[in-house]
């Protein structure tokens, strides 16, 4: 999932990737190191930043 140029990825998005669904996302707009992904059935999941690796957090 792509979301402010950055990448954000979680094993639970598997069976949506590829796939023509929407899915609605939340964030916190001061912390954008994970997001929150509605499921189908309503439930959210968390989805963190693909890559930590260089990106700075304050």
């Amino acid at each position: 999932m792509h979301l402010f140029g950055l990448r954000y990825w979680d094993d639970v998005l598997s069976p949506l990737a590829g796939g023509p669904r929407k899915i609605r996302v939340r964030y916190d707009p001061r912390d954008l190191s994970t997001v929150f992904a509605e499921a189908p059935d309503g439930s959210t999941w968390p989805v963190r930043f693909a890559d930590l690796a260089g990106l700075e957090l304050h």
